[in-house]
């Protein structure tokens, strides 16, 4: 299992690329960005439903500080 906390989308976007990478989790818990309204980053991961998506990120973690 992986999860998150209090993390920001920085945090768990560097998880999700760590999940995608090695592979082999059985429980993925990286939905704290979605309930934070003071993350200071964008970007990154994209989450639908339980499917995390590292696709679209071109280079680093994708994120962007606002």
């Amino acid at each position: 299992m992986i999860g998150a906390m209090m993390e920001s989308r920085l945090a768990t976007s560097a998880a999700a690329h760590f999940v995608a990478g090695l592979g082999d989790f059985r429980y993925i818990d990286l939905d704290t960005p979605m309930l934070s309204a003071d993350d200071p980053f964008t970007g990154g991961n994209e989450q639908r439903g339980g499917v995390y998506d590292v696709s679209g990120v071109k280079s680093g973690l994708g994120t962007v500080r606002t």
